[in-house]
């Protein structure tokens, strides 16, 4: 009987066994699934606190009381940067050996404009009224307007919002992997310019991309305009159609009390390449001007590279110096014979790039082999003149070196 006893009590004992491990297993999957729902929940949670973080930053921008304290701010800082001295060398030739006020100074600076593009998105995602296209005429960062939809514009004024960044953080990340050893900042330092190059590059095909999709969309006759500045926003930004409109509304009305010649609105805010597109083309015109706005995005980075690869071989980069200025040079020729020079946002995105054309006599090798040699010269010359000579001269290596170090490669 005690046999028996215990052969029955034994299945009791396995089973009961078996239910313990079913339900510890069934403890721990619920254990497991609350703290996973946890997870779940501190994430939506701390994406909740950084949405929440933005409408009160939007909250706050677009108050008119407050939005006068930052714009008085803004324009204290600003003046107060100009103080700073943009570099603090011996010779006008070593471009490395910056001050450390002139590194400083680009590090608020990109502060600066961080922070006025953060005032300009706020205030932009508060309106939301691009879907008549009045509010970011140039919402593709192109020559010509298109009227897409509010998220085609959205997305698209996120990749201009990115490119600026990137053009605001890149001074600030050459000052913080700078070292005490000189080579070794030097390294990093064009290291970080590729990776920054890289990223543009990409962020502006996408931009080409979607708007030559756009506009073959629309018209496969019409001949898209030009990428605008590198496809960046630079500050003071351009005015909307709306505030221009406002502007000339005030002026209408003074003019009509005072008996002053009234300005029309068609006169003053007229202009082919934002409100209209570009007549016929032919494909041919077409291929040559998306070559030319293709050698317009690589050569950067091209430049970028090249550094990247004899960057302790300075005399090395003639061959790449010489073909990044072909490049830019037929980019040029093939935007001239494309474009109507009527269209005057065209003729002035074709001038500015044209002029950038001088920005190569800043670029190594020709910078050690004649432009310091120059420089130099020039400098000993003005000197000379009597009283403001040296003030001038000092101003004159100062702005130079500015644009050496820091403005060379802007887009």
């Amino acid at each position: 009987m005690d046999h028996a006893a215990a052969a029955s009590v034994s299945p009791n004992s396995s089973d009961l066994g078996d239910t313990v491990v079913v339900e510890s297993i069934e403890l721990s999957d619920t254990v497991s699934a609350d703290h996973d729902r946890t997870e779940i929940f501190s994430a939506s949670r701390t994406a909740s606190n950084g949405f929440n973080l933005w409408s009160l930053y939007q909250q706050w921008v677009n108050d008119p009381l407050k939005r006068v304290a930052l714009e008085l701010a803004d324009d204290v800082v600003s003046r107060l940067l100009w103080w700073f001295p943009h570099r603090n060398a011996d010779s006008v030739g070593d471009t490395e050996s910056s001050s450390f006020p002139s590194r400083w100074r680009e590090v608020v600076w990109g502060l600066l404009e961080l922070q006025r593009l953060a005032v300009d998105v706020a205030m932009y995602s508060s309106t939301k009224e691009i879907d008549n296209g009045t509010n970011d005429i140039y919402s593709y960062g192109a020559t010509v307007a298109i009227r897409g939809s509010y998220t085609e514009q959205l997305w698209n004024r996120r990749i201009r919002v990115a490119l600026s960044a990137l053009q605001c953080i890149s001074p600030i990340a050459q000052e913080l992997v700078r070292s005490s050893d000189r080579n070794a900042t030097s390294h990093r330092q064009v290291r970080v310019r590729l990776v920054v190059e890289q990223s543009r590059c990409v962020l502006r095909l996408i931009l080409l991309y979607r708007y030559w999709r756009k506009m073959k969309a629309d018209g496969a006759h019409l001949l898209p305009g030009l990428i605008q500045k590198g496809g960046m926003f630079h500050t003071p930004p351009v005015p909307t159609i709306q505030e221009e409109c406002s502007r000339l509304q005030r002026l209408h009305y003074v003019g009509t009390r005072t008996g002053r010649r009234v300005i029309s609105k068609s006169e003053a805010i007229a202009n082919p390449g934002v409100h209209h597109k570009i007549g016929h083309s032919s494909q041919r015109d077409k291929s040559k001007a998306l070559i030319g706005e293709l050698l317009y995005i690589f050569r950067p980075l091209f430049w970028a590279q090249a550094e990247s690869n004899n960057v302790d071989r300075v005399g090395s980069l003639w061959n790449a110096w010489l073909l990044s200025l072909g490049a830019d040079i037929l980019s040029l020729v093939a935007l001239y014979n494309c474009y109507d020079s009527g269209n005057k946002a065209t003729h002035e995105e074709r001038e500015r790039r044209r002029l950038r054309l001088f920005l190569y006599v800043l670029r190594s090798p020709i910078w050690e082999r004649g432009t310091t040699i120059g420089v130099t010269r020039v400098n000993k010359v003005v000197e000379c003149v009597p009283l403001l000579g040296k003030v001038v001269s000092a101003y004159l290596q100062d702005w130079i070196s500015y644009w050496k170090l820091y403005r060379a490669e802007e887009g």
